[in-house]
């Protein structure tokens, strides 16, 4: 659209233009009425509603009047401009801008004095979805001095109220273009959330170590060794006398160190080994998961508002309800990201680096840049914002 609009733009300033009689096109919603000695320009130059010039040639007025997209509407305007602009500078002519008002619409008017002593004067205003474009072409002195110029001119109005509905209504309610940018979010939200469970599942399998191994059962006894030298592990399994041959009660052999029938000594068939019985294994808790999930949504953050910027916000372009929804979830993710990426980096003291250190060091860097270039651009987003302000203003003023 916009390449059209320059190129459009470009070939009605330098070529000649001109319509004759009065001319209604309902189509475009719009009127001009021209004198029956004027001769209508044939063929029409490209884009052209009408077109005409003076019996002598020397005057030329065209009408041009372009449908804009919903999604163009903000830029439409100056697109044109900006086309007629390089047009007039590329044949050496100086411009002078102002405002006119035609039928109460104000209309910014190019003017430039020609080479031959002539001038070129371009008028353009956008009315609902309409981007209308009046062009004159005149030989002899100034054409906004010349009396049947500006009566011409003047004849310009509406055939009825400005048209501020979008082609397609139904994709232009507020209602339909929320649920949209909802639906987009919602499925930018769900691919995050994919990514996320997809990332901690990989690394909790390479985490996960075996836990300790049930203590299989023994015939060890620890008793106190004399002299206090510390636990000893002492077999019981003698179970009948070595000497005799005759069995030793159950309820005797834990601690007997005699045989009762015979009184061999039996200490030394039992072999005490020395040995400190290890501690209890520690009760060790779980560590936390959310250093690990903080770095991970510092890291994605950045790139899912990125994505927004590129695939949801040029779908509501010139809907300003939608574009500061998404201007603020983009500044939420960032912001959080780059909260949360700190708050992990501090988290690897307690809870170690490991899966941790490298996403949140990234995710704290790309959101820190961010909200950096966000702080330096709000000096130039507040003055761009008082010129529109300022230029709104002096529309209304023309108007009234």
């Amino acid at each position: 659209m916009k390449h059209k609009i320059l190129i459009l733009a470009g070939v009605l300033a330098i070529g000649p233009l001109c319509s004759a009689a009065p001319l209604a096109f309902q189509d475009h919603n719009c009127f001009l009425e021209f004198p029956a000695t004027w001769r209508m320009v044939n063929p029409l130059p490209s884009r052209a509603l009408t077109a005409a010039s003076s019996p002598d040639g020397h005057k030329t007025i065209s009408l041009v009047a372009v449908n804009v997209r919903q999604a163009d509407l903000p830029n439409a305007q100056r697109q044109m401009n900006d086309g007629i602009k390089k047009a007039f500078t590329a044949a050496g002519l100086q411009i002078v801008e102002s405002q006119t008002m035609l039928a109460g619409i104000s209309f910014h008017t190019l003017y430039s004095k020609t080479l031959n002593g002539g001038s070129a004067v371009s008028y353009t205003a956008l009315e609902g979805h309409e981007l209308y474009y009046l062009q004159v072409s005149s030989g002899m002195g100034d054409a906004r001095s010349d009396a049947e110029v500006q009566s011409i001119i003047g004849s310009f109005r509406l055939l009825g109220a400005a048209n501020t509905s979008s082609a397609n209504a139904t994709s232009n309610r507020i209602s339909f273009r929320v649920g949209y940018i909802f639906g987009q979010a919602l499925v930018l939200v769900l691919i995050g959330a994919a990514v996320l469970w997809l990332f901690r599942k990989l690394s909790s399998s390479t985490s996960d170590q075996p836990g300790p191994m049930p203590q299989p059962a023994t015939s060890i006894q620890n008793v106190e060794a004399p002299g206090g030298q510390g636990a000893v592990q002492q077999d019981i399994g003698i179970t009948q006398c070595p000497m005799c041959q005759k069995p030793i009660p159950a309820e005797l052999q834990a601690g007997a160190k005699t045989c009762p029938a015979c009184g061999a000594d039996l200490t030394r068939w039992l072999r005490p080994r020395r040995s400190t019985v290890p501690p209890p294994l520690p009760i060790v808790s779980s560590p936390s998961s959310f250093p690990k999930q903080a770095a991970s949504y510092s890291f994605f953050a950045p790139f899912v508002s990125i994505a927004i910027a590129v695939i949801v916000q040029p779908q509501v372009r010139g809907e300003r309800l939608a574009m500061m929804l998404l201007g603020a979830l983009q500044m939420l993710l960032i912001i959080s990201g780059l909260i949360l990426g700190v708050a992990a980096l501090m988290a690897t003291k307690r809870h170690g680096r490991a899966g941790i250190f490298g996403m949140a060091m990234a995710g704290t860097c790309i959101n820190g840049l961010l909200v950096l270039a966000m702080l330096i651009a709000i000096p130039g987003l507040m003055k761009a914002i008082e010129r529109a302000k300022a230029l709104q203003k002096q529309k209304t003023e023309q108007r009234q």
